[in-house]
């Protein structure tokens, strides 16, 4: 699984849980911000506004 912007919390074979990281100042959101499926194949985008620096960090998060 790649990730970008992200830190994934939990993981299951069922669901992963994630929280944003921001790459600009290294801040980990303090609430999870996300959940997927495990799947073959996807690709999951998401933003988020991190609260310590303001930066608009984008989510990738890519299973193949």
């Amino acid at each position: 699984m790649s990730v970008a912007g992200a830190v994934i919390v939990k993981h299951s074979p069922n669901a992963f849980y994630y929280k944003g990281h921001c790459d600009a100042c290294g801040h980990t959101m303090d609430k999870q911000i996300g959940s997927g499926m495990p799947e073959k194949n996807f690709t999951l985008v998401n933003d988020f506004t991190c609260l310590k620096c303001r930066h608009k960090q984008h989510i990738k998060i890519e299973s193949n």
